[in-house]
């Protein structure tokens, strides 16, 4: 499929989110701004779990961020359009995009111990998007939240509604920022990294959460990771992001068991989970480039083990096979 492309497999009604050619910038004051993110095209369909991975600095969290106007400063959407129920996220006023954040699409964001107010109880701030968007009674809020955090298998949540962040575990943490994105049952949540330092058992907890979820409730989500081995596990369909671009897409099987990349490959073998643990993971040479480094052609070549003389022409994101694309000259 061509770059920017928006077609589905089968058609039907439109995505719940269709975001295309997406570009973000750094704004520099002396010299040309950055890009962060660019011609950045993917979709969510209602009740789908969509993968977004890729090594750390790729884009994928200022991706997010994007769509709920919550940029840091000085970095800005300067193309591309983000369809969520007929309307462009990104030509939102601030008092609409306000009504829309919490309320119909969710942040589950990562390091839950800096996303939670040290200096409020944890039952206000989950309760908090209620009070904003319902304006429910204080009793009734209070109740809702003890069902919620119930409902993410926090012990005792009467008492504990009453503590503050520093009082819960990593893991409780988490659980506590999921109940507040549940709070108004939005129909897309964006979780960035929700199991990040923690532990398997509690990973498996909020995993399991999310299918129970999308189970119950017909819950969207666009799963933000680098853990190839729970995207494999979750996932319907996969976007992998390198250096601000997308390069690979497609349904979980042809991401995992047909990879056209080589960066989705190299992903891939330095994952233990995935390779069964063998004695010695590959590594990817190299690093990721800065966003304002210059690179000719494909930005993976300089640590491709296949890159020939053409990589250094920019590859368009084209079919490989049905429904998955691949941003290489080789796919």
């Amino acid at each position: 499929m061509a770059e920017g492309a928006t077609a589905r497999d089968g058609g039907g009604a439109a995505p719940l989110l269709e975001v295309v050619g997406l570009r973000i910038e750094l704004e520099r004051r002396a010299e040309a701004p950055v890009p962060i993110a660019r011609d950045v095209s993917l979709r969510v369909e209602e009740g789908e779990i969509v993968g977004l991975i890729g090594e750390s600095g790729s884009g994928k969290t200022m991706t997010a961020k994007s769509l709920l106007g919550l940029l840091p400063e000085r970095i800005r959407v300067v193309a591309g359009r983000a369809m969520f129920r007929s309307r462009d996220l990104f030509a939102l006023t601030p008092p609409q995009m306000r009504e829309v954040r919490g309320a119909e699409i969710a942040l589950i964001p990562q390091d839950a111990l800096h996303a939670l107010n040290p200096v409020q109880v944890v039952g206000r701030q989950v309760g908090e998007p209620v009070e904003v968007h319902a304006r429910r009674p204080g009793p009734e809020i209070r109740e809702l939240v003890v069902r919620l955090l119930e409902r993410v298998h926090i012990p005792n949540p009467r008492a504990r509604s009453a503590d503050y962040p520093h009082q819960f575990s990593g893991g409780m943490q988490q659980r506590a920022l999921t109940a507040m994105a549940l709070s108004m049952e939005p129909p897309l949540i964006l979780a960035d990294e929700p199991t990040t330092a923690l532990d398997v058992t509690i990973q498996a907890e909020i995993i399991a959460l999310i299918r129970d979820l999308r189970a119950q409730t017909g819950t969207s989500f666009l799963f933000i990771s680098h853990d190839l081995g729970l995207v494999s596990s979750l996932c319907d369909r996969i976007y992998v992001m390198y250096a601000g671009e997308i390069v690979e897409s497609g349904v979980r099987e042809e991401i995992f068991d047909r990879p056209r990349h080589p960066y989705t490959r190299a992903l891939m073998g330095a994952a233990p989970r995935l390779l069964g643990n063998p004695e010695r993971l590959s590594t990817i040479p190299g690093r990721i480039p800065q966003p304002s480094e210059e690179i000719a052609g494909c930005r993976f070549r300089v640590r491709c083990p296949l890159a020939e003389a053409r990589c250094a022409e920019p590859p368009p994101l084209r079919e490989a096979a049905r429904g998955h694309d691949a941003r290489c000259w080789l796919a």
